[in-house]
């Protein structure tokens, strides 16, 4: 239980499954670059979208506390041809996940 939430196994394949999933060489981390524009950052759930070059996709993310204004992204880099430097965290062959970690991490 962690505050009003909590979670519950309900077998001991679960907990097994779990645990090999959070095995440390099951979790990648690294930082990777992408080039592409802003497509805008909601400040509320520090979310972002950033588009890739052609049909190359979309990638969206989380903006990290240490940045104190995410709106800042949306009134400085929105639209602009940027590339930005991402701290990218993956289990297993599960779908990456993306984190803007500072500001510095953007280059026009």
């Amino acid at each position: 239980e962690l505050e009003d939430r909590s979670f519950r196994f309900s077998d001991y394949e679960q907990i097994k499954t779990s645990s090999e999933r959070l095995r440390d060489d099951n979790i990648q981390e690294r930082e990777e670059s992408y080039q592409g524009e802003l497509q805008g950052v909601l400040p509320a759930s520090r979310t972002f979208e950033f588009k890739l070059p052609g049909d190359e996709g979309i990638i969206k993310g989380k903006v990290d506390k240490a940045v104190a204004d995410p709106d800042v992204l949306n009134r400085e880099w929105l639209h602009k041809p940027t590339t930005v430097t991402l701290h990218v965290m993956q289990v297993g062959q599960d779908r990456p996940r993306f984190t803007l970690m500072k500001l510095d991490d953007l280059k026009s």
